[in-house]
């Protein structure tokens, strides 16, 4: 058990080290006072051993596991990346919640989330440098803008037609004034009932294809880059939809941005399956939790076979008075050619029948 402890502080140890001075704060010898009675810091470091040892020991594993690859591939992560990482992190926090805050609240210290968060970054560093995007993936990108107009849902049929109605009148006309001039931008700001979109002058970016419904995909299939189709109906409303071309032509920070973006959905779908195959071809000992031991086979008893009983004896057959014998042929049939009992003289004169043939 000693050393069992002795192998978790080395690991703390040099989990610490490699933090910034910043995460670390010193711990005095008395961490506490319940009503003037001392918890010492040895007695909080007992009960974290044997509380969240275990657990901490599998996820410094991990990390060890991910910075000897990193090693080997050449991927660097300084600390000053992962604070850069964390500052930008406070972009996604609620209004008014620091960064320390939402720590605490996810039961995390800043040194044990710059930890995981380095491993983070040399793992996707690792896995980036298999991933290649050619231009069969940015072909399958394809850049639109639209204007949506809704069709209110009504339980009432008249009313129902009413609305569907209204939606094509407003569709249209909005078809129209960009006919006559009006700029796809402009008429998607003014009308465009997309919420995410409209500000944007209808801008959807990049989209996958074949992910926008059958009518939104036969629709683009008629577009030359810079066309505007024909108003049409999906299952959320009326659009209209403007096409800007494949992600094949894109060029300058555009292309630069997709394959970015590409790059970093193929990420997440391949890190998983990387770390699992690192983790099972590496040779780990445990000492804290051991695998539990393998079944061993037992050997196959051979049962005793149960002994057959002896068949009764038959009783052998009472031999006939001769007076009787001599009225039967040699072959147990009758003599003077009588038919057997049971049997008629019509159907002992009649031929055998025929085998049944076999089956197929």
């Amino acid at each position: 058990m000693q050393a069992k402890r002795i192998l978790i502080l080395i690991a703390v140890v040099i989990a610490i080290s490699a933090v910034p001075a910043f995460c670390a704060k010193p711990v005095p010898d008395v961490v506490a006072t319940v009503n003037g009675e001392k918890i010492t810091k040895k007695e909080l470091e007992n009960i974290l051993f044997d509380w969240s040892g275990p657990l901490a020991l599998e996820e410094l594993i991990d990390h060890r596991l991910i910075g000897q690859e990193a090693r080997k591939q050449g991927v660097v992560v300084t600390a000053e990346e992962v604070k850069k990482k964390m500052e930008e992190s406070k972009k996604f926090l609620p209004p008014g919640m620091s960064l320390e805050e939402a720590l605490q609240r996810s039961g995390m210290t800043p040194g044990h989330w710059f930890a995981r968060l380095k491993a983070q970054m040399q793992a996707e560093g690792i896995v980036r440098k298999t991933i290649k995007i050619t231009d069969e993936d940015l072909g399958g990108q394809v850049k639109v803008s639209r204007i949506l107009i809704k069709v209110p849902y009504k339980q009432d049929e008249e009313e129902k037609k009413k609305a569907e109605q209204e939606a094509q009148e407003k569709i249209a006309k909005i078809s129209q004034e960009i006919k006559e001039g009006l700029a796809f931008e402009e008429a998607a700001k003014k009308y465009s009932e997309d919420l995410m979109t409209k500000e944007k002058g209808g801008d959807m970016g990049y989209v996958p294809k074949n992910t926008m419904g059958k009518e939104f995909e036969e629709a683009i299939a008629k577009l030359k880059p810079g066309d505007v189709s024909d108003p049409f109906k999906t299952a959320i409303g009326y659009q209209i939809v403007k096409y800007f071309g494949s992600g094949k032509e894109a060029t300058g920070n555009e292309r630069k941005e997709l394959v970015d973006r590409l790059t970093n959905m193929q990420l997440q779908q391949k890190m998983n399956d990387w770390f699992l195959t690192l983790r099972n071809k590496a040779k780990i000992v445990n000492y804290l939790s051991p695998e539990p031991p393998k079944k061993q086979e037992q050997p196959e008893v051979e049962q005793p076979k149960p002994q057959e009983k002896p068949a009764p004896e038959q009783p052998k057959p009472q031999e006939k008075p001769a007076s009787e014998q001599s009225k039967e042929s040699p072959s147990g049939e009758p003599a003077n050619g009588a038919p057997p009992p049971g049997v008629s003289d019509a159907e002992a004169a009649s031929p055998p029948p025929p085998p049944t043939p076999p089956a197929p």
